[in-house]
């Protein structure tokens, strides 16, 4: 395996389960959710994208602009301070138009932004955390939410299957590479709830643990920091569970993550 990273033993040329490096998703990672169809122009409404963070609001809302095409304001937080300032910039406003993280826009602004809405009869498609029926009721805005449900692991797959075919080797049969065990993606969308970027932090932790372990074992030397059957999350709020794996994971490079009693067989890749 002289020259290749660890994650060659799982026909991989890295870690598939990566950050993605701008906000939104890519078109070749894009996957159908249970979701709205996209808005229309000028129907003097709003169409509130409510959830969690990393549920897809911003992703979603990027493949509907992609699609149909209007102004865009995304709403940085209170900090830092280099960005904190645009928060007080004004809402554009036109037939269709994107907000998002408009829950953070001071509530004078967003009222007068939604009353220049309301006079015109725009469409305005904003992702927020928080319900904003009460501000679009005063505004005089009929308002339509849709919120994301929790992930399933079939949902899971269909994300997962993209990055993995993304990140295989030249010339690996899909029957070569990494395969994410059922029990892996239930017990994650257990612990990520409705959050992809959650999600994919797990799997990120646990694609690290499996390449090395599976490395170890290709090699015949298996050592103490490799265990010889890659971790599954685990269901309960410990540091070695999904959510504990995930801040494990932002603290160091490589968190510990036991695998389940009794399920070494069903968190184990496929390795050829």
């Amino acid at each position: 395996m002289s020259g290749l990273t660890p994650y060659a033993a799982l026909g991989l040329r890295h870690n598939p389960f990566l950050a993605d490096p701008v906000p939104g998703v890519a078109e070749p990672f894009w996957i159908v959710r249970d979701v709205p169809p996209p808005p229309e122009p000028g129907q003097r409404r709003i169409l509130q994208l409510l959830g969690e963070k990393g549920a897809g609001k911003t992703s979603l809302s990027l493949h509907w602009r992609r699609e149909r095409p209007g102004p865009y304001r995304y709403v940085p937080p209170t900090l830092p301070l280099l960005d904190g300032w645009r928060r007080f910039a004004p809402l554009p406003v036109a037939p269709l138009v994107y907000w998002d993280e408009a829950d953070r826009v001071p509530a004078a602004l967003l009222w007068w932004g939604l009353r220049r809405a309301a006079k015109s009869g725009a469409t305005v498609v904003v992702g927020t955390h928080r319900d904003l029926t009460p501000e679009a009721t005063r505004a005089g805005l009929p308002l339509r939410s849709h919120e994301f449900p929790p992930l399933t692991p079939e949902a899971l797959r269909a994300w997962c299957a993209p990055r993995i075919a993304a990140a295989a080797l030249p010339g690996t049969a899909p029957a070569d590479r990494l395969t994410v065990p059922a029990e892996v993606l239930r017990q994650t969308c257990e612990a990520a709830g409705s959050s992809l970027r959650e999600a994919s932090v797990i799997l990120h932790v646990w694609a690290a643990r499996a390449a090395r372990s599976a490395a170890a074992l290709a090699s015949d030397s298996p050592s103490p920091s490799c265990p010889t059957s890659p971790p599954s999350p685990l269901k309960n709020s410990s540091p070695s569970s999904p959510a504990g794996a995930a801040a494990s994971a932002r603290r160091s490079p490589t968190p510990s993550l036991p695998a389940v009693a009794g399920s070494s067989s069903a968190a184990a890749p496929r390795v050829s």
